[in-house]
């Protein structure tokens, strides 16, 4: 389903980027809203810096009550070279994205493909940012923030992904290399709901 065109925000390069609304499992509606249904969300970029740097791969994949019932995976066109600093890091090269589609095009097909379901991201300022700087607008999905609630309830000295991982005892070595940290994401989101039930119960 497309989201509404009200519920969308425009936004220019000068004006300043809006807090996303941030999921709180704390709270006993977020977790069994998230346990219901959520997407999973990650970007691959070709570096840290929105209007200088492209986003070249995009992965979302949906869950309901904890199983994947669809996704929307796809490389992206930058329009030019990819460092190979980035290729290092995401393996992704120039020839594997050579004919893909245009950001603007993918991210409309993202869009309709969340409608208004609950997003889950790693580092939500990654998705604001590059959504704003790629799309001129930021989706208004409720968003869970997977790197900020590891740090709130796991206690880790650093909050790095694979950190995370580690502690928690998550396994992604198997998964395919586009859907690695997206599936990572909801593994977390999973793990975390249940460290919160038993927290925090009712």
């Amino acid at each position: 389903m497309a989201m509404d065109s009200q519920a969308k925000k425009e936004i220019s390069r000068d004006d300043p980027a809006p807090d996303p609304d941030i999921v709180d499992l704390t709270l006993k509606r977020w977790r069994e809203i998230y346990n219901k249904e959520f997407i999973a969300l990650d970007y691959k970029i070709t570096g840290l810096t929105p209007y200088v740097d492209h986003i070249i791969e995009v992965c979302a994949i949906k869950y309901e009550n904890r199983v994947e019932t669809d996704k929307y995976v796809t490389l992206v066109n930058p329009g030019g070279p990819i460092p190979s600093d980035t290729t290092r890091v995401n393996h992704i090269t120039d020839n594997m994205v050579y004919g893909k589609p245009v950001i603007s095009d993918v991210l409309g097909k993202l869009e309709d493909f969340i409608g208004n379901i609950p997003l889950a991201v790693y580092d939500p300022s990654i998705y604001i940012y590059f959504t704003i700087a790629e799309y001129k607008k930021i989706f208004t999905n409720q968003v869970l923030a997977t790197q900020q609630a590891s740090k709130k309830h796991l206690s880790l000295p650093y909050n790095k992904l694979k950190i995370v991982l580690r502690h928690l005892g998550i396994d992604t070595e198997k998964l395919p290399r586009e859907e690695t940290d997206t599936k990572a994401i909801a593994e977390i989101v999973f793990k975390l709901i249940d460290i919160c039930e038993t927290k925090y119960g009712t």
